[in-house]
């Protein structure tokens, strides 16, 4: 197992021609070596800066060994090169709670009480102890400046802490107030969606309205186009009779001029016959006078004469009151007719108007319908 932890700094810290000093310094060979340990030393440091701070097993630091080996003529070149790669190393104790100072103390003049200022201890031992002075004023100076630097850096520090503790309390009242109103906006967003629905279903349902009062009204305009064509059809209708009716009585005018004709044709035989008859009846008066026998003859002839121009006259009437009272009932259809094309004519200017309005009530439920889409469009697509 291992004994010892050394590093080769210890182990040269544990070598006379490094602990100590050159005694005579005419020993070109003394110094020599001297020089060449501290040469070698302050390679060392120089490779490993933190060998001066490493302890060994007995926790002793190369600045204890090199005191332990220093024989009351400790190296002061040697001793600065460690304090000054460390210079807390004057307050390290080792395992038996020595500092350097202390195996100083005790390696000069082997006595306890020797001290820098004490006549019987040596100039290198007075150099090494005002060096360990050094070293622990420059420790305590480093020490007190690392403290108030510390010190600065932690109320710097606390400072910082507390300004970022004050803009994280400012961020964290700026976050809930945006959380709150981000809340609000959902709330409102929710509530607007809410109202979206409710929108979009009262408009479905008034589209559903729409699209029932449209099928309402296409089937009125279909019962209105028939009722329309049957109209027509039946004004077509009319129309023909009208002129069949007129047609008609043209035609009945026209026999009744032309019966009239003939019944004044036969009338103006009758009365030449009459007036011939007359001055048949003269004669035959001249020839009674002469022939008194053919005077109930002649006036039997005469009163059938006037008899059948009676009849014709009673016939003449009657054809007369016939013809007039067909001129009077054609008359009258006529003026049915008239009326009814009238009323037709009416009914279809009513149906027209009513046709329209239906046509404005389609157009407007079109464009009802056509704003309710766009409307409907819109408000899917928010």
């Amino acid at each position: 197992r291992v004994l010892w932890r050394h590093l080769p700094l210890h182990l040269i810290c544990m070598q006379k021609e490094a602990a100590c000093g050159v005694l005579d310094e005419s020993d070109v060979q003394a110094v020599v070596a001297s020089r060449q340990m501290e040469q070698l030393m302050d390679v060392l440091l120089d490779a490993y800066p933190d060998g001066a701070s490493s302890p060994d097993d007995q926790g002793m630091l190369p600045l204890h060994l090199l005191l332990s080996k220093a024989e009351g003529e400790p190296n002061e070149r040697v001793i600065n090169l460690l304090l000054s790669s460390f210079p807390n190393a004057v307050d390290i104790r080792d395992k038996f709670g020595r500092t350097p100072y202390d195996i100083l103390r005790e390696s000069c003049e082997g006595t306890e009480g020797a001290e820098e200022g004490d006549t019987n201890t040596s100039d290198r031992c007075r150099a090494a102890f005002r060096a360990l002075k050094r070293a622990r004023y420059v420790a305590d100076r480093i020490t007190s400046t690392i403290r108030d630097e510390s010190a600065n850096i932690v109320a710097a520090v606390q400072h910082e802490a507390s300004n970022e503790r004050g803009a994280s309390q400012k961020i964290i009242v700026r976050l809930e107030e945006e959380l709150s109103k981000t809340r609000k906006e959902m709330d409102l967003r929710d509530a607007r969606e809410r109202d979206l629905q409710e929108d979009i279903r009262r408009l479905k349902s008034g589209q559903a309205l729409m699209e029932s009062k449209v099928a309402d009204a296409n089937r009125n305009l279909a019962v209105t186009r028939k009722e329309r064509d049957e109209l027509l059809s039946t004004n077509e209708t009319m129309k023909v009779n009208l002129d069949s009716h007129n047609e008609a009585m043209e035609r009945v005018r026209r026999e009744a001029s032309h019966h009239r004709e003939g019944d004044l044709e036969t009338i103006s035989n009758l009365k030449s016959e009459v007036s011939t008859s007359k001055a048949m009846t003269e004669a035959l008066e001249s020839q009674l006078r002469s022939r008194f026998t053919n005077e109930e003859y002649l006036s039997t002839t005469v009163s059938e004469l006037e008899e059948q121009l009676d009849e014709l006259k009673v016939k003449y009437e009657h054809a007369s009151k016939k013809y007039q009272h067909e001129l009077d009932s054609i008359t009258a259809d006529n003026k049915k007719l008239k009326w009814n094309t009238n009323e037709l004519s009416k009914k279809n200017s009513q149906l027209q108007d009513k046709m329209k309005e239906l046509n404005k009530q389609m157009s407007q439920i079109i464009s009802s319908y056509s704003t309710l889409n766009t409307e409907h469009d819109r408000l899917l697509e928010l």
